[in-house]
């Protein structure tokens, strides 16, 4: 029941997968506000996550792995020194990543949870089986449950203040929140095949 503090580590430099870790931040703070809870991201995806209201620190990680070299120690002694309770791998739950384990490892944390996957019982004192079929979203989700959470992916993303989307002349942001429920933004892209909806899908869910 004490309070934990708790790591969050996903540290590749892509939008979507950074994304994908905010209902986690979510769920867990509704479930133990308590816990002081730390995002590790690589440094390019800070301004990503600068607005959550779940996260109550983020920390700047870009490590290639081996060689070690001397900025890559500096880079692990930092892990180590924010003194984690909890350090959970959020890496991709159908591939097994030697990186993302060796930082867990090197974080010197009590306790750590990852997806069961490849060598990953050598590694997690909490392997987390993954669903299948795998939805993404659920899948990180599954990543509470050594904590005792079970929660649905709510997604949730507040972006960064910026200049306005002009479209016709009109503020779509603020055409979105004078009618709430009445808008969305559908992004069909995907780097892998396997990853995409397909145009049926979203042509469906915009109709919707």
């Amino acid at each position: 029941e004490r309070p934990l503090k708790v790591g969050y580590l996903r540290f590749d430099k892509r939008v979507g997968e950074v994304l994908l870790q905010t209902p986690i931040f979510h769920a867990h703070k509704g479930a133990r506000p308590q816990d002081h809870v730390v995002a590790i991201v690589h440094p390019g995806m800070v301004r990503l996550l600068k607005n959550q209201p779940h996260l109550d620190a983020i920390v700047p990680f870009a490590w290639r792995g081996f060689p070690v070299l001397s900025g890559s120690r500096a880079l692990l002694a930092g892990l180590r020194a924010l003194d984690l309770d909890v350090l959970v791998d959020c890496s991709d739950p159908t591939i097994f990543s030697v990186g993302h384990v060796m930082a867990a490892r090197m974080t010197r944390a009590p306790f750590r949870v990852g997806f069961a996957r490849g060598p990953a019982d050598r590694h997690f004192t909490h392997p987390v089986d993954v669903a299948t079929p795998v939805h993404e979203a659920t899948a990180r989700a599954s990543l509470l449950k050594p904590f005792g959470i079970d929660a649905a992916p709510t997604l949730l993303f507040q972006p960064h203040p910026k200049a306005p989307t002009l479209v016709d002349g009109k503020d779509v942001a603020a055409l979105m929140r004078s009618e709430p429920g009445r808008h969305a933004v559908v992004c069909p892209g995907g780097r892998l095949a396997w990853r995409r909806g397909g145009p049926e899908h979203f042509g469906a869910m915009s109709q919707a």
